[in-house]
């Protein structure tokens, strides 16, 4: 059959629409696979770093600080959320482990909010971190970090952490958590002499007061007090020391497994100086020793004291 002139021309016309029309509906579909295949090629390629914040945050949970500065360059910086900045991997590994010491039992959570690639061996990271302690959630943190891949493996070249202050969240972490089972009243004896201790929060729970009531037959009581707060620049549990005759010193606590380890130094009040590190192995939560070595009264050493058992006779209602 002959077909004119007039009908091939609709039927071109009819296959070219439909041509048109199958390629612009399979277009979307040839779009979204490209989209799909960028976002997996991304996800593969950023995995590395992904891995880095993640080691970092779980770390920091495992109360490993070794871990934590592992994950820095030799040259390192860390500012923390108080503006203080720690430079090398050695000084980072001793400041993770006095905030971790200070700060007790927490899991640290991080995610990633953007990575941008400022050169082939160099990343910029944003995301936040938070914090859970077993009374619940703690403060969050903005973090920026900037990676460096050397020998083949991401490093923190530096990093940044930011406080996050919102209306639910709380205004400050509880520097001193890991000392809670201090708060309560506590006694010792040593020979003729009683010693009653009373521990109570003040200043907002900011510091930790102590009472130190020491009495002897026939004599007067003597009453010494201590101060224990957080020092930021130096990312540790302080202490002042106040006695009665006039007296004064401070000291510097580093948590050890279950013992805190006090390095103090001081002044009497007839002028001789004196310096100490001060043992405190916690025993439970109502029973802990306390005792003091390598101990120098005016240049000069003294013996080491044997440990003295202290026991809670009451706790201060919080």
């Amino acid at each position: 059959m002959k077909i004119s002139k007039t009908t091939s021309i609709a039927v071109t016309l009819c296959l070219s629409s439909l041509l048109f029309c199958n390629a612009a509906q399979s277009a979307p579909t040839t779009t979204s696979a490209v989209n799909t295949a960028k976002t997996v090629l991304s996800a593969v390629y950023d995995a590395p770093l992904h891995a880095v914040v993640q080691s970092l945050a779980a770390a920091a949970s495992a109360e490993d600080a070794a871990r934590m500065s592992a994950l820095f360059t030799l040259d390192g910086t860390y500012i923390d959320e108080d503006g203080v900045q720690t430079t090398g991997r050695a000084a980072l590994q001793q400041r993770f482990a006095a905030g971790l010491a200070s700060q007790g039992k927490i899991k640290t959570t991080a995610s990633v909010q953007s990575i941008k690639r400022v050169a082939v061996n160099t990343a910029f990271i944003e995301g936040t971190t938070c914090k859970e302690s077993a009374n619940g959630p703690e403060a969050c943190a903005r973090f920026t970090m900037l990676l460096q891949k050397k020998n083949n493996e991401w490093l923190i070249a530096s990093a940044t952490e930011t406080e996050i202050i919102t209306q639910n969240a709380p205004q400050k972490v509880d520097r001193l958590a890991s000392l809670n089972w201090l708060i309560g009243t506590w006694s010792a004896s040593s020979g003729n002499a009683k010693v009653t201790m009373t521990a109570d929060w003040v200043a907002n729970r900011n510091f930790i007061l102590c009472k130190y009531v020491i009495e002897r037959p026939g004599l007067k009581p003597k009453v010494d007090v201590q101060i224990i707060g957080f020092d930021p620049s130096k990312q540790s549990i302080v202490s002042w020391n106040f006695d009665s005759s006039g007296g004064f010193g401070n000291g510097v606590w580093n948590k050890q497994g279950k013992e805190w380890q006090i390095r103090s130094t001081g002044m009497e009040q007839v002028g001789a100086q004196t310096g100490a590190t001060n043992i405190i192995a916690v025993d439970g939560d109502n029973k802990f020793s306390w005792r003091s070595i390598d101990r120098v009264f005016d240049g000069k050493a003294v013996p080491n004291t044997e440990p003295l058992i202290v026991e809670r006779v009451g706790r201060v209602i919080q």
